[in-house]
């Protein structure tokens, strides 16, 4: 049998994920690829990882952009120094590239299945961390011009 051995006491360690902590951060990007959302919309899907140093470091993120919000995706690709070539880019050109982006929390609870409700199953809130704006490289907020 293996034996592994936890860096910390129980007592420290949440019961749930405990997300990202808002504020601005520098993430990288790990991957991007196209993606179908469930109403069978075309969407970019882009992992990061926090390079701020603190708790969050190394943490992951995603984001999933649907190719209808064009300017979010614009700002994605300005913010992480792609350019598109007419009227597309390889999804690729983002993964390695560092963009700044502001974190925030968001709540939601998942739906529950009708099984789920048959058996007196109640729906609990949640929390996880997005990424609400990507911002320029003076770490402003992208404006219209």
């Amino acid at each position: 049998m293996a034996k592994i051995t936890i860096p910390t006491n129980w007592e420290d360690v949440p019961n749930q994920m405990v997300p990202v902590s808002v504020g601005i951060k520098k993430l990288e990007i790990t991957k991007a690829e196209p993606g179908v959302s469930g109403t069978g919309g075309e969407k970019l899907v882009v992992e990061f990882r926090v390079l701020e140093e603190g708790k969050d470091f190394g943490r992951t993120l995603q984001d999933h952009i649907s190719l209808k919000m064009l300017s979010r995706l614009k700002n994605l690709c300005v913010s992480a120094g792609v350019d598109p070539e007419g009227d597309s880019f390889e999804t690729s050109d983002l993964e390695g590239q560092v963009v700044t982006g502001r974190i925030k929390h968001q709540v939601y609870t998942q739906p529950l299945t009708p099984e789920q409700v048959d058996a007196g199953e109640v729906a609990e809130p949640r929390t996880n961390a997005r990424v609400a704006e990507y911002l320029d490289a003076t770490g402003n907020a992208f404006k219209n011009a």
